[in-house]
């Protein structure tokens, strides 16, 4: 896997300023399984506690283009 540049950080941050939280965490936190879930294949595109923007590219038909490194 390669790692983000931060332009293609910032396109990603700026695409997902404006969506709701897909996933929730309850007062147990995450579990294994959805973590597990989650370290498959995904770039951090951004944290700010406790919202997390997480990107994984689709790997036969992507949405996102990428602006080039």
């Amino acid at each position: 896997m390669t790692r983000l540049t931060s332009r293609q950080r910032a396109h990603l941050r700026a695409l997902a300023h404006h969506l709701e939280p897909v996933a929730h965490t309850g007062v147990e936190g995450l579990t294994e399984a959805a973590l597990r879930s989650i370290l498959e294949g995904i770039h951090v595109a951004q944290t700010i506690r406790p919202t997390l923007v997480l990107y994984r590219r689709h790997p036969e038909k992507p949405e996102i283009r990428l602006p080039e490194g």
